[in-house]
């Protein structure tokens, strides 16, 4: 493990300064900004609303409670059997093909089940912060699995915005105000994502999503460079 975290320094070492960057822009934006909107030089296109979100989670209240913790408690079991998924296949000698397709089946194997689990859990909790903190908490034990598994640049990349978006967050309930911080407000990703006041640390889970989505296209593209760059064998003489 000690070797693991060594090789990844760079890694980690990019992690903790998201992370600050994030954790100061959100100290800076609840001690500065008042309450109700600043446009920044764009119009109403582009502002600052601060906003304190209790749970860290983009739902209402109701929505939270008809959920109930138990759901959180399952996502969190889920995210911690599909890291001993991901340890199992790195260390495993079958193909990276096949690794990747066995971790694709295994994880919507793994989430499908965390919804059946949901129903059979104790209601342990009856607030949702401490049931959130779990699920985050296991969160990013999975996500420092995938950065530490991840034998490219570009997987290894998207993991790390990835695991500093999620510390940046989960951080977040344990420095005064004890909640989510979210004050920047944008209309046009509210209009195409129907994502409304975000954080620093949103930011680089944005970028990291949209890494995922264009991973194909990556891949790809890394095939046919790979094949037209592979040396033509002479023929053998007959």
């Amino acid at each position: 493990m000690l070797e693991a975290l060594r090789r990844h320094r760079i890694d980690l070492l990019l992690v903790l300064i998201l992370v600050l960057i994030d954790t100061g822009t959100k100290v800076a934006a609840y001690a500065l900004l008042p309450p109700g909107n600043w446009p920044i030089g764009v119009g109403d296109d582009l502002s600052l609303k601060l906003m304190l979100n209790e749970t860290g989670i983009a739902l209402s209240r109701g929505e939270l409670y008809s959920w109930w913790p138990s759901m959180h408690i399952a996502q969190a079991i889920a995210f911690l059997a599909m890291a001993v998924v991901v340890v199992s296949l790195a260390r495993s000698g079958i193909r990276w093909s096949l690794r990747v397709l066995a971790g694709i089946g295994s994880l919507l194997a793994v989430a499908l089940g965390s919804f059946f689990l949901a129903e059979l859990l104790p209601k342990v909790f009856d607030d949702q912060r401490p049931s959130v903190i779990l699920m985050r908490a296991s969160d990013l034990v999975l996500l420092l699995v995938l950065v530490m598994c991840s034998r490219t640049l570009y997987f290894r990349a998207c993991f790390t915005l990835m695991f500093a978006g999620g510390t940046g967050n989960l951080l977040s309930f344990f420095y005064p105000p004890f909640a989510g911080v979210d004050f920047i407000r944008s209309r046009w990703m509210c209009e195409v994502i129907d994502m409304g006041v975000f954080n620093v640390a949103d930011v680089y889970l944005i970028f990291s999503y949209i890494m995922l989505l264009a991973a194909p296209a990556y891949l790809l593209v890394g095939y046919i460079v790979k094949r037209w760059k592979r040396p033509v064998q002479p023929a053998r003489p007959s």
